[in-house]
């Protein structure tokens, strides 16, 4: 599955929206909006890469079940 506006693979749950009674598929909320409001396609992965960096994010359900 590729998110409408960027074209990347989805991983995870999509942004799933309905526009004038069609349903489309986005892989964030930020494609969602760049699209409905006809913003020029960028290339995404680029920004990414210049702009982000990785990082582990703990699952919160272990951080939970500590706590408990």
């Amino acid at each position: 599955m590729k998110c409408e506006y960027c074209g990347r693979t989805i991983k995870g749950k999509p942004a799933r929206k309905t526009m004038k009674g069609t349903d489309h598929i986005f892989c964030t909320e930020m494609c969602f909006r760049l699209e409905y409001y006809q913003v020029p396609k960028f290339d995404l992965n680029s920004v990414y890469e210049k702009k982000t960096i990785s990082i582990e994010c703990p699952d919160f359900r272990e951080l939970i079940e500590e706590q408990e």
